[in-house]
């Protein structure tokens, strides 16, 4: 190749037509990075968020299972009966305090499960 020939590639690599070719094809390709970085970041927040959730989702079944391991006792049966339905054994006295110092009240609990359901009920409604 003769240096005319060389000097012609040359002159026509460092044109104005073939820079600004080379300009659009780099905003090209920078454009489509662009958007897969956009994408990759959009998917690592997702498996972020999964990941939290399902972190919650495992410490709620541990929560559970620890539940339902007390509500197969007795004493657990007994004592989320208690707090759900405001019951007490038979010979059991309620101790209610009203907020006056000189006042405290005694007061018999009915002795059938139904009768204490239903003056929960009652009082729900007073």
């Amino acid at each position: 190749m003769s240096r005319l020939q060389q000097r012609k590639i040359k002159q026509n690599l460092y044109s104005w037509w073939s820079m600004i070719l080379l300009l659009l094809l780099a905003i090209l390709f920078v454009r489509a990075t662009w958007n897969v970085y956009l994408k990759y970041h959009a998917s690592r927040m997702n498996l972020l968020s999964l990941e939290e959730r399902q972190e919650a989702i495992l410490q709620r079944e541990i929560e559970l299972r620890a539940k339902i391991t007390d509500l197969e006792s007795e004493e657990g049966l007994e004592k989320e009966i208690r707090e759900k339905f405001s019951v007490v054994k038979e010979g059991e006295k309620v101790l209610i305090i009203t907020g006056k110092d000189e006042e405290v009240v005694i007061v018999p609990q009915e002795k059938s499960f139904f009768r204490s359901t239903t003056s929960w009920i009652k009082d729900l409604f007073r």
